[in-house]
């Protein structure tokens, strides 16, 4: 069994419909998270992940639409807060309906493999971030499942934890590790194995399309190197 996380889509529709052309070609997407906020595509994208009924979780992002992000204690930046303004100006009230429905955890058998799906970490879904170097990756083996994956971080991870796989697809919209680029994974059950996706699109095309509706020059912050 072929399945293909996707993950911070963040409103990106020129993003995820590059990928959009795997979505037949495996025998399960899930979304890890974060479908808006960054971006302006909102519903665009919503709808696209609806019309394939693909499985999601719920980001930080997508919360903060839903509930607010004060409680959070952190200030969030000119970046966050367009992407936010955006998601909530322009979500209809089926996709509102659909977002605050989203789970924070998400499990399922993949064949023999089971498979386990969060945002951040486990522990801390909305808040704790996975990154590479992260210190604790033992930790995880307090969770009964052969994968775990993760989204958040807008970087890939792949970290063979023993007899247990620990990923991140890294992000469809607003890649940190590959800028310019729609990153995801395929893993394969039979295999027990990872592919990585690395798609060109036409990011240049989306950035364009959020300042046309009001974004600063801090909307191409994370695509500076391929500008």
């Amino acid at each position: 069994m072929k399945v293909l996380f996707i993950s911070d889509i963040h409103a990106n529709l020129e993003a995820l419909k590059a990928v959009e052309t795997l979505f037949k070609k495996v025998d399960k997407v899930v979304c890890l998270g974060d479908v808006v906020g960054y971006g302006s595509h909102v519903n665009e994208v919503i709808d696209l992940i609806r019309s394939y009924e693909i499985p999601t979780i719920m980001g930080n992002h997508d919360y903060f639409v839903i509930e607010g992000f004060e409680h959070f204690g952190k200030n969030l930046n000119e970046a966050v807060l367009f992407g936010l303004d955006e998601a909530k100006a322009k979500i209809t009230e089926s996709n509102l309906k659909w977002l605050s429905r989203l789970p924070l955890n998400y499990g399922f058998l993949a064949e023999d493999k089971s498979i386990f799906c969060s945002h951040g970490s486990p522990w801390d879904p909305l808040r704790e971030y996975v990154y590479p170097d992260y210190k604790s990756f033992d930790r995880f083996k307090e969770f009964n499942y052969d994968v775990i994956a993760m989204g958040h971080t807008h970087r890939m991870v792949q970290k063979n934890n023993l007899s247990q796989l620990v990923i991140n697809p890294g992000s469809i919209g607003q890649a940190r590790d590959l800028e310019g680029k729609a990153c995801a994974m395929i893993y394969d059950s039979d295999k027990n194995s990872i592919e990585k996706v690395i798609l060109d699109y036409d990011f240049q095309k989306e950035l364009e399309y959020s300042v046309s509706c009001g974004a600063k020059d801090w909307v191409f912050k994370h695509f500076a190197s391929v500008l």
